[in-house]
């Protein structure tokens, strides 16, 4: 699913574990977002930034992985 700004939703199931992935596209009030999400998850999986990105994987409560892409 995508929305009008270009922030999707997928579900992914491949090569990794099957998961969630989650893309937004970085602002001002997003930026805060994502450095309060990293804060209350703690540590990621796995982290990864690459060109205009920043993606980092983790577990919810229930054991599933979730992406999440910040697209510059």
């Amino acid at each position: 699913m995508r929305d009008h700004q270009g922030g999707m939703i997928e579900l992914i199931e491949g090569e990794w574990m099957p998961h969630v992935a989650l893309t937004i596209h970085q602002t001002r009030a997003e930026n805060d977002i994502w450095a309060e999400w990293v804060q209350r998850v703690g540590d990621p999986v796995a982290y990864k930034e690459s060109g205009g990105l920043k993606i980092f994987y983790f577990k919810d409560p229930s054991g599933n992985y979730v992406e999440v892409v910040n697209e510059k």
